[in-house]
This record gives C-alpha cells, sequence and structure tokens, in this order.
C-alpha cells in the first residue's frame, strides 16, 4: 500500500511577498544595472538592506543578523566548504 506524504507549510508561507509601482523609482536609465534591495521582516525582525538576486548559488546570513533573529547555532549545518571573494580584502569564515 502506498500513502500520499501530506505537505507540511511553514507559517511564514502564508503572508505573501509582493512589490507594486509604489516600490519602484519614477525613472531608470539603465534597468540592468541596478541592485533590488529590500528591508523585510522575518519573525518579527526587520532586516535592513537585503539584496536579492536571481543566480546566487551562496546564501549569506551575517552573525549579527543571526543574533538579531535568535536563531540558535546549533539549527545551523556544519559544511567544510571554504568560499572566497565574498567580502573585499577580508577573510570570511562561516559558521555553518
Amino acid at each position: 500500500m502506498v500513502s500520499m506524504a501530506t505537505p507540511a507549510y511553514l507559517k511564514w508561507s502564508e503572508n505573501a511577498i509582493t512589490f507594486d509601482h509604489s516600490d519602484h523609482p519614477d525613472q531608470i536609465l539603465n534597468s540592468r544595472s541596478y541592485l533590488l534591495i529590500v528591508d523585510p521582516i522575518i519573525a518579527k525582525t526587520c532586516i535592513t538592506k537585503v539584496l536579492m538576486d536571481g543566480g546566487s548559488g551562496l546564501n549569506i546570513l551575517y552573525t549579527e543578523t543571526q543574533s538579531l533573529m535568535v536563531i540558535n547555532k546549533s539549527w545551523l549545518r556544519n559544511d567544510a566548504s571554504p568560499f572566497h571573494g565574498v567580502v573585499p580584502r577580508h577573510r570570511a569564515h562561516h559558521l555553518g
């Protein structure tokens, strides 16, 4: 007998992330030259200057942000893969 898995959705997924014309600048000279930077509210914490992109395979959460969001370090998954060039002129270390 085969049973179908029942999806378990996270609470945040009940809230839509939307952008409208009020978020758009009045003029854009070269649309490929601009970054999308947003200030989302995550778990009742306002996070500022979050860069949104469509091609990065690296997701960074700074330790200060982690502390503000009350994310326990034990929740992080260890990863031995090093990364370079993320913070110019500085060595970057990952926690997990």
